[in-house]
């Protein structure tokens, strides 16, 4: 009933050139924040042997460049993992854990993210690429009794992870500005919408590994009464 025709046009054009998930709603990521971050981030700083490692809080080595060894509650019987391996937390003490295995040789310090969990939970980080779609802002403009142009800018949300030389989310913008170059039929219409501002992109935040670039773009469609 409430289906935006415009707005799916633009997810699936993007889906099309851009393998990576493409959302308009923030409910997954609310749950995920709920179920993942009970503890926070980390990075290894150092490897002191081939079973223990020196973790620092990502979220502040990654914005503000500091080295804070996090304060991590009840963690002992946990789980530290990455996306491709997980390593049984035996002992933590102001920033030194000691694990069961050598599971961690295989992370690059100051590089690979990791997160604190339960056996039973999926040791997958919240951490995946994606792309936000939003349209706050439309205006009308009346060319004759029955036909309107529809004026709307559409926000579109670069959500880049572990890009420490800006090389990926510099792709990411190349393909959509390509992709958003010239106007393009509507999904299931024979209706086009028309390029009246093309897209350009803002650095929202610039961490060392990390990054939010939105891009902003213009978009006219005509509407009938009749």
């Amino acid at each position: 009933m409430y289906r935006d025709i415009l707005k799916e046009t633009i997810k699936d054009k993007i889906r099309k050139v851009l393998d990576i998930p493409v959302r308009d709603s923030i409910l997954d990521e609310e749950i995920k924040e709920d179920k993942k971050f009970k503890y926070p981030k980390l990075l290894i700083s150092e490897k002191i042997n081939s079973t223990t490692i020196k973790v620092i809080d990502f979220e502040q080595y990654d914005k503000m460049g500091v080295e804070k060894s996090p304060i991590l509650k009840n963690i002992v019987g946990l789980y530290v993992c990455n996306a491709t391996v997980k390593s049984l937390i035996k002992s933590y003490d102001n920033g030194v854990m000691i694990l069961e295995d050598n599971s961690m040789d295989s992370m690059v310090e100051y590089i690979d993210e990791l997160t604190i969990e339960s056996e039973s939970e999926d040791c997958q980080l919240g951490n995946k690429d994606y792309i936000y779609v939003t349209s706050l802002h439309n205006f009308n403009r009346k060319i004759n009794y029955n036909v309107s142009e529809v004026y709307r800018r559409f926000e579109i949300g670069l959500f880049c992870y572990d890009d420490p030389n800006e090389s990926k989310c510099n792709n990411y913008m190349e393909i959509l500005r390509d992709e958003f170059d010239s106007d393009f039929k509507l999904l299931e219409s024979k209706d086009f919408a028309y390029i009246f501002n093309p897209i350009n992109f803002d650095v929202e935040e610039n961490g060392r590994l990390n990054r939010v670039v939105y891009g902003s773009i213009m978009i006219k469609t005509y509407k009938t009464k009749y």
